[in-house]
């Protein structure tokens, strides 16, 4: 068997081992975000403390504002835009740990952004 044969069923057998694991990229793209959006940024400017405190409370049945403050808290920066917000699996998973959500909230959040996507 010649070294390039070899190589080539080592990559393949590389290949099936190896499991990628697919981006959710949840993505919110309503105008109650951009506004939310706005808001942040006047806040930073002013130094104001829109959150309230340092802890937000999970319920994402609540208003929009208080969901946008649960994302805004996990969402990478370079994700976090004027138009929109978008949620890698990294950020939907420290999500969960940050805040202890069961089944029902991360259902309930999925919801949320289908709620608000396009």
């Amino acid at each position: 068997m010649k070294k390039s044969q070899l190589k080539q069923i080592i990559k393949e057998e590389l290949q099936k081992e190896i499991t990628v694991k697919p981006s959710l990229s949840l993505a919110v793209f309503s105008s109650e975000y951009k506004k939310f959006y706005q808001l942040v940024e006047l806040c930073d400017y002013w130094g104001v403390d829109y959150n309230g405190g340092d802890s937000i409370l999970f319920n994402p049945e609540l208003n929009d504002y208080y969901f946008f403050c649960l994302i805004h808290t996990v969402a990478q920066k370079q994700n976090w835009t004027p138009n929109y917000c978008r949620l890698t699996t990294e950020d939907f998973e420290q999500m969960i740990e940050d805040y202890n959500l069961d089944e029902s909230e991360i259902q309930q959040v999925k919801d949320k952004f289908q709620e608000h996507s396009r």
